[in-house]
């Protein structure tokens, strides 16, 4: 347990670790909070339109 929370913490220091943690976290968000409602499908199709 203690060498993953080590890879972890080297990952999200890194810059580029970093930068992928901040985007996934904001994009996580967004699909949470501002489109709580929207399926597979629905996504689906706003990506496509």
């Amino acid at each position: 347990m203690t060498t993953l929370l080590e890879r972890n913490a080297a990952f999200i220091t890194n810059p580029r670790g970093f930068s992928i943690f901040i985007v996934t976290l904001l994009t996580t968000l967004v699909r949470a909070f501002l489109l709580p409602d929207i399926g597979g499908d629905d996504g689906e199709q706003l990506v496509f339109s």
